[in-house]
């Protein structure tokens, strides 16, 4: 059985596609809750004022799923300013893309991340990516 997330960020600027995946994770019960936003700026805010509290430790956010192509501020970008966030807590960040370029996977392999996930996000590729991070 795999153990179930606290929070879920989910980070993609088409509706349908953030519908769907919360969808997903809340019809699989993995998660007490869901957040989301339209890109990574509004996420990065939302990890500042989530995981920047004043005790190490009292974030909850256990995962963060982002996409590559967003507005305002892409896949790559949040995750550049995500590693130079001073956080309270660490969660781990998966990338989902409908990308297909070798180069969006080349980059992606800079960061460290808990995986790379194709769109549409499907349980049974979820469900891999959960027992792998049960067992970081």
């Amino acid at each position: 059985m795999i153990k179930k997330l606290n929070k879920v960020l989910l980070i993609d600027d088409d509706e349908v596609t953030t519908f769907l995946n919360s969808r997903l994770i809340s019809k699989m019960g993995i998660a007490e809750e869901i957040l989301t936003a339209r890109d990574g700026k509004e996420a990065s805010q939302m990890l500042l004022d989530t995981c920047c509290a004043k005790e190490v430790g009292s974030c909850i956010l256990d995962l963060v799923v982002v996409d590559i192509n967003m507005p305002v501020m892409d896949g790559f970008e949040f995750l550049e300013a995500y590693a130079s966030m001073h956080l309270g807590c660490s969660p781990k960040v998966v990338l989902l893309s409908s990308s297909s370029d070798p180069r969006d996977i080349e980059k992606a392999k800079e960061f460290n991340l808990l995986g790379i996930i194709p769109k549409p996000l499907m349980e049974e590729a979820l469900n891999s990516l959960l027992a792998e991070f049960c067992q970081n």
